[in-house]
């Protein structure tokens, strides 16, 4: 949820010109367990989805939770 409204919010502030969420903090929300409402953020606000840089660290951290999940599933 945390993630998710981060995005909404920083999307808004985007909009107005407004000071902004630093990226590095929606990536640890991601990293702590935001990663799925971070994503969908991005899809329902259409935020940082044409960032490179931010997508690809992004899809790392997901990447990073499904081998987590992969590892506890198969311990």
């Amino acid at each position: 949820m945390a993630a998710f409204a981060a995005c909404l919010v920083d999307k808004r502030r985007a909009q107005e010109g407004a000071d902004r969420i630093r990226e590095r903090t929606l990536l640890l929300l991601a990293l702590v367990g935001g990663a799925a409402g971070l994503g969908v953020g991005m899809i329902v606000a259409h935020h940082k989805t044409q960032k490179a840089g931010f997508l690809g660290k992004f899809l790392a951290i997901c990447a990073l939770h499904v081998a987590i999940a992969a590892a506890l599933l198969l311990w």
